[in-house]
């Protein structure tokens, strides 16, 4: 961006009295302390080191947030000032609470992607949002551990900058409480994701078994959350090996900080699922929501859909900077207490499905890379005509189809019904996400040795009660 375009604060909240920036490289300790001198810079309250070199966060004089940019703006040795925008959680108020059903897990065929892996333990999915209530009975089992941090021995151990941040950190306390006390956000976004599975409890999440690292960050009201570029640095920068995480907020604030944290991570190998926004709005025009319609590959920008396959009333949309739509109208998960569930709605409730999918493929073929992975997602959508110029895609997320799973081949595999990919061979054949490989579901009777699949013989070998195509 060029500075020019920084020298008028966007119409969005930000935190009093601070602000991103961006010193050149190679500027001397000196000439950068100039610089801080011109903006009335009170202290350094926050550097990423070697994650996004050269740029900190600092504690300037309240209500004087354009002034001091201005001054930064004036030295050679700034190549951009920002102040802190506050990002809001994306969910919305539900509109039928008698919707006590886990439909849209039916709805992505989660069933189908579940006869191949319910997730691992081992996997980890990192999620920025308002904190987690960790001891509910549905997430405690699935809740990530830092294995280089000792409890509540007020040390920091791993020598990460995080004093007993045991399951995960949140930087606006500063601490280890992660605990959700307001909106619930982030616990109904990790019950989806995540919630147990097969534990004879309330709901169950995309994964059955796989860890969340939750990342608080609510500002002490319902709906803000702040320092969300540093939250998702913690994720990044403390090799804990999350591939995926999960972003369910925004604002329409473009960040030049925030763009830089998203393209590092795409430099890293990791896939950000962002929720698209709740604005009834085009992220194609001008009004475009934040992290979401970034210009960042490793971006996945989720619409929310309803029942019946349609973009939610509440939805943004855009069939550039919007990637496909997932269920997100009335979204039952884990809210508060020890079992606690509730409705909400929001593009906030659509995103964790998308990044609940990404996690359950990566554990059960952990050496795709994160191109792979979105060519997946992407090419595995249910097309739905409705949908064909809101989101790129032109189709809803099915786990089973970026999964490659196929269900009730046609007797004789013949070209059957093309218009069902879950019931004909052929067609499933054609519906192969990009890097997929194809699993065919038959009874066990049906069960052959080798065929020919549309031109060189290929290898069907039976493997427990299915069928795998491949190599």
């Amino acid at each position: 961006m060029p500075k020019e375009f920084f020298r008028t604060i966007q119409a969005a909240p930000f935190q009093p009295g601070e602000l991103y920036l961006q010193f050149r490289a190679g500027s001397t300790p000196e000439q950068r302390q100039v610089a801080h001198t011109a903006a009335r810079m009170v202290r350094v309250e926050h550097s990423f080191g070697d994650f996004l070199p050269d740029t900190v966060r600092v504690a300037v004089p309240p209500g004087q947030e354009q002034e001091s940019i201005n001054a930064y703006l004036d030295d050679p040795n700034v190549i951009y000032a920002e102040p802190v925008y506050i990002h809001h959680t994306l969910a919305t108020v539900p509109n039928d609470p008698n919707w006590l059903d886990l439909w849209g897990l039916e709805k992505i065929n989660m069933k189908h992607a579940w006869d191949v892996t319910t997730g691992s333990p081992d996997f980890v999915i990192g999620v920025v949002d308002s904190g987690l209530q960790w001891t509910h009975n549905d997430l405690i089992g699935n809740v990530w551990t830092n294995p280089g941090e000792i409890p509540n021995n007020s040390i920091d151990d791993d020598h990460n900058g995080c004093v007993d941040d045991v399951h995960g950190w949140h930087v606006f306390r500063n601490n280890g409480d992660l605990q959700d006390y307001l909106s619930y956000h982030g616990t109904h976004v990790a019950g989806t994701i995540g919630a147990i599975g097969n534990n004879s409890s309330n709901v169950v999440g995309v994964n059955w078994k796989c860890k969340i690292l939750m990342v608080g960050c609510s500002d002490g009201s319902a709906e803000g959350l702040a320092y969300t570029i540093e939250a998702f640095a913690y994720i990044l920068t403390n090799k804990f090996g999350v591939r995926v995480s999960n972003h369910s907020y925004g604002s329409l604030a473009q960040s030049e900080t925030e763009f830089r944290c998203f393209g590092k991570a795409a430099e890293m190998g990791h896939i950000a699922v962002c929720a698209a926004g709740n604005d009834t709005n085009n992220n194609d025009g001008p009004l475009r929501m934040y992290p979401a319609s970034h210009a960042c590959d490793n971006i996945i920008s989720v619409a929310a859909s309803d029942t019946s396959d349609a973009l939610s009333y509440f939805s943004n949309w855009g069939a550039t900077n919007v990637d496909l739509a997932a269920p997100g109208s009335a979204i039952r998960s884990t809210t508060s207490l020890f079992s606690g569930t509730d409705v909400k709605q929001g593009t906030s409730m659509a995103s964790p499905h998308v990044a609940g999918v990404i996690g359950l493929i990566w554990s059960g073929f952990p050496n795709l890379t994160w191109q792979q992975m979105r060519a997946r997602i992407l090419s595995g959508v249910t097309k739905v005509e409705g949908l064909s110029s809101d989101v790129a895609s032109g189709g809803r997320l099915d786990a089973a189809r970026s999964m490659a799973v196929f269900t009730q081949p046609g007797i004789g595999f013949g070209n059957g019904h093309f218009d069902d990919p879950y019931r004909n061979f052929n067609t499933a054949l054609q519906s192969v996400p990009f890097y997929g490989q194809l699993y065919i579901k038959v009874p066990s009777s049906t069960l052959s040795g080798t065929g020919r699949i549309g031109g060189p013989p290929k290898r069907i070998s039976p493997w427990g009660g299915s069928l795998r195509i491949g190599p």
